[in-house]
């Protein structure tokens, strides 16, 4: 492509940046510095257990623990027994996410428990929703996905797709194009809408409504109460008629 590039190994290391960065301050050219980071580097708490400290709200440094706690049952749980349940009464049911699984409540157990009917497809929301319209295509009921839609479908799947709310504009054209046209039955659970507590733009959660509301084909729920929510996963689950999406 006619790029110049630079590789920097020890990303964490400061002085490694400051020499990366002189070589390419007066180039009269395009330039990729290609910076390799570990998450979390100095803190052994955060390096031993990635899963667990790829978000955190703030916390006591010396234990790790947060500052502040919640023991009650929230939509990830409710979210991650409902649909563990319905995985036992139905294989054909099928969880995707796109490298956020605790979102949902999928610990490693639970995933461990879904088995074959959980994929993480990775940082690729594009290809969760192209999956879950493939697997809906044949008559399956998707939750999310695209990579494995053809081994999926064939097996007439039930994909249902959850993604964070400020995420949904990776896979707008995916939701429109390859979704909704042909107004495949898949379910997406859109998580942590409206401004929840983060404070940066990337995460304010303030996106999904003006986006998918205008959506042609597309049915967008929003419940008020958990009774409402777990009615609505039946429904959209079971039907076959729409891509449903619930806030």
């Amino acid at each position: 492509m006619g790029l110049d590039y630079i590789y920097v190994k020890e990303g964490n290391k400061v002085a490694d940046l400051i020499e990366a960065f002189k070589q390419v301050k007066d180039t009269k050219k395009a330039v990729v510095v290609h910076i390799n980071t570990q998450k979390g580097k100095g803190y052994k708490l955060a390096e031993e257990h990635k899963e667990d400290w790829h978000y955190c709200a703030p916390f006591d440094v010396e234990t790790g623990k947060p500052l502040d706690s919640f023991d009650g049952e929230d939509f990830s749980s409710v979210t991650a027994q409902y649909l563990l349940k319905k995985m036992k009464e139905d294989k054909k049911v099928v969880a995707i996410t796109s490298a956020t699984p605790t979102v949902m409540g999928f610990t490693e157990d639970k995933r461990k428990e879904a088995g074959r009917q959980f994929v993480d497809v990775g940082i690729a929301e594009e290809t969760a929703v192209a999956l879950a319209s493939g697997i809906a295509a044949n008559g399956g009921k998707p939750v999310y996905g695209v990579a494995m839609a053809s081994a999926l479908a064939k097996g007439g799947c039930k994909p249902v797709f959850w993604v964070l709310s400020s995420f949904v504009q990776r896979t707008y054209d995916q939701i429109t194009q390859d979704l909704c046209i042909d107004s495949n039955a898949a379910t997406i659970v859109t998580f942590w809408g409206s401004v929840y507590g983060m404070n940066d733009v990337t995460h304010l959660g303030l996106q999904d409504i003006p986006m998918m509301s205008n959506i042609p084909n597309l049915v967008y729920l929003a419940p008020t109460t958990k009774e409402e929510y777990l009615a609505m996963l039946d429904w959209s689950i079971d039907q076959d008629q729409y891509p449903v999406a619930i806030k």
